[in-house]
Order: C-alpha cells, then sequence, then structure tokens
C-alpha cells in the first residue's frame, strides 16, 4: 500500500475557522461518516509571471455561441491566478479580465457555452463563488465568502443550467465536515446534496449527463484528518442522497469527469488535487472505468515518480484531454490531448500552460 500523502487543492490558499451557514437548507439526505479539509500547498502560479496584458477590452476575443474554448486556471502578470481562455490549439490564449485583484481558479462552463462559474478569493478571505459570461463581463458573485469560516470550491454548472454543485468544508481549518450544496440559479437558494464528517471527504463534484447524479472524490484521512490514507471515485444520487463507491481498486483517484452518454467516466490517480508532489512511489495516470463498475481500464503508463497525466476532461468526439506535468511541482503543465485506446493525438499548435481545464459544452 502506499503511504499516505497530504491532499492539495489547487492553486488556492484558505484561511478558515468554525462556522454555519445561515441560508443552507438541509434536506432529507444520507450522511457519510468522515470529512476533512486539505492542507494547502503553494499552488501552480507561485513563482512565475504571465505575459502582460493591457486590459480585458482589449485582449479579449469575441467569445461566439458555438465556437471551440477551454476555460483553466494560470496566472496573470502581478501575481495571483486568473482563469484563462484558449482555443484547443493554442490560439487566443488570454486572462478574462487581468485587471482583477485576488485570486481565480477553478472554472466550469455553463450548458450553453455563455457563463463560467469559477471561484474568486481576494487577500485573506475565503473564497466566493462567482459567475461572468465568457467574454469576462458582468462578473459578480453568487455564492458569497464566509468570513472566517468556510471553505467553498469546485463548483459546476447542473447539465439543464438551473443549479450549480460546489462543495463547502466547516470548521476549525475546515476539517470537521464537508458538504455538497447546490445553487439555485433562479432563486439563489441553497441546500445540501450530501455531508460528511471525519475521517471521510467529498470533493470535485461533477454532474452526470442527465443531471441524477453527482460524481465525486471520496476520501478517508488519518484520524485526525492530518493526512489521506485511501481514496476511491464516488457516485451520488441526487434524488435520496444515496453514496456509492465506484472504484476501490486506484490508488487515490479524483478528478472524475463524464463521458457524453453518462456510461463511463474518466479520472485521475495520484493527482494534482492530492498532491503537487510526486514521489518515487506514486504514479500519476489516467483511468477509465464504466459507470456500474466494470471495463476499468488504464489509460495512460506514467512511472512512478515520473511524468504526470491527471486532471482529465472529456470531449464532445469521444477523445480526452489533461494536464501533462513534469514531477516534483513543475510548472510545465500543458494540455495534451489522448485516444481512449490510449493513442496520443496532436497537441496544440501553440502550448496550453494550465490546470484545471474544462471545455465549453459539445466541443
Amino acid at each position: 500500500m502506499i503511504g499516505p500523502v497530504v491532499r492539495a487543492l489547487v492553486p488556492l490558499l484558505f484561511t478558515v475557522a468554525a462556522c454555519a451557514s445561515s441560508n443552507v437548507v438541509t434536506p432529507a439526505a444520507s450522511t457519510v461518516e468522515g470529512s476533512v479539509r486539505p492542507t494547502q500547498l503553494p499552488g501552480p502560479t507561485e513563482g512565475f509571471t504571465a505575459r502582460p496584458t493591457a486590459s480585458a477590452s482589449a485582449t479579449t476575443p469575441a467569445i461566439r455561441p458555438g465556437g471551440a474554448w477551454i476555460a483553466y486556471t494560470w496566472g496573470r502578470a502581478g501575481g495571483g491566478g486568473a482563469v484563462w481562455l484558449s482555443r484547443p490549439d493554442g490560439s487566443n490564449q488570454h486572462p478574462l479580465d487581468p485587471r482583477v485583484a485576488g485570486d481565480e481558479a477553478h472554472s466550469d462552463w455553463s450548458p450553453d457555452g455563455a457563463k463560467i462559474v469559477y471561484v474568486r478569493t481576494v487577500q485573506d478571505a475565503n473564497e466566493a463563488i462567482w459567475v461572468m459570461n465568457a467574454d469576462g463581463s458582468d462578473a459578480h458573485e453568487i455564492v458569497p465568502a464566509q468570513p472566517g469560516c468556510c471553505g467553498q470550491d469546485h463548483p459546476c454548472w447542473s447539465p439543464d443550467g438551473k443549479s450549480i454543485a460546489f462543495m463547502r468544508w466547516v470548521g476549525p481549518q475546515a476539517s470537521e465536515a464537508s458538504q455538497v450544496e447546490i445553487f439555485d440559479v433562479a432563486t439563489g437558494s441553497l441546500r445540501v446534496a450530501a455531508s460528511t464528517k471525519v475521517p471521510t471527504t467529498l470533493d470535485q463534484p461533477h454532474w452526470s449527463p442527465d443531471g441524477r447524479r453527482l460524481a465525486v472524490e471520496i476520501t478517508k484521512t488519518s484520524p485526525d484528518g492530518a493526512s489521506v490514507v485511501s481514496g476511491s471515485i464516488g457516485l451520488l444520487t441526487l434524488s435520496n442522497g444515496k453514496l456509492a463507491a465506484l472504484t476501490t481498486k486506484v490508488p487515490f483517484p479524483g478528478s472524475p469527469d463524464w463521458r457524453a452518454d453518462g456510461k463511463a467516466l474518466v479520472f485521475d490517480s495520484f493527482g494534482l488535487s492530492y498532491s503537487e508532489n510526486t514521489t518515487v512511489d506514486q504514479a500519476t495516470n489516467l483511468y477509465l472505468v464504466n459507470v456500474d463498475g466494470t471495463g476499468l481500464r488504464q489509460l495512460t503508463d506514467n512511472p512512478p515518480g515520473g511524468r504526470r497525466a491527471t486532471e482529465p476532461f472529456w470531449r464532445a468526439d469521444g477523445t480526452i484531454g489533461y494536464i501533462a506535468t513534469e514531477p516534483e511541482r513543475s510548472l510545465n503543465r500543458f494540455i495534451r490531448f489522448i485516444a481512449t485506446d490510449g493513442s496520443m493525438l496532436a497537441d496544440p499548435a501553440t502550448p496550453i500552460r494550465a490546470t484545471h481545464p474544462r471545455i465549453r459544452p459539445g466541443m
């Protein structure tokens, strides 16, 4: 068994303490024992300077309906993370608003490709959930930061556009409970779809194409929540709150994404969501599995301590994009593409340095 690792969410830093959310209504949903807020490690924007950019109006291309774009996180001039867009071939790379202070990360598209939801932090505040148009305009907060209490992260839009799921961690150092919460786009109301307590944590929810389930990371920690000891990919049924583990044979799986037909998932092992580092006894690879748990198959073959394949996303044509990195927290992190038979596809003509990529729906 591979030893414990300290799990890291990239690239935001959190300062959290105990609190309770005042506008959350908890329905009858099953509660899974355990949760922990992971220890933060430095993110991918540390130690590099983004290309200088004049202003959003001067540099942002028209984001027309139907155009293929990838949203991702990378740094901005002056420091901090930003939401960037790029064409899949690497052209038209630009931050959506390089003038905004603070950190932005973990973006996701609305199903019509017109809007982007993301996480934003400013100075020492906790994370808030924001939405903006795909050209960077009309950026506004939808789930406020909870001062001195909670971490909020990994928002994802439902396929019908009516809801946004995200993670919230509560308790001292956000280490007592984790919750999958659902934001109603029309009313602004919140509800809890699932909650956990130490030694189990949920993370990185992703909607099934039919909107009935969420794929999530399920992580088991040490009793004090200080380290991760095992994990699995789980499926959360939203109608009854039932949570079922889907994979148990892959060590430390994460970053699940659904195939367009809803019948299979792609995910990584020992990805960037678990650790910024790769040590000699860890291999970071991509895997495929059917949603009934059958057909588990390793897609890449990186050796322990070597290159990493992480943060995969499925494309409409059935191929998969992912982040390829060098070991030991290298900033050489680029988007690559692979077929489901394991054969590598052409790289973008202009390399795209990125983390947490999400492709525009239907592209």
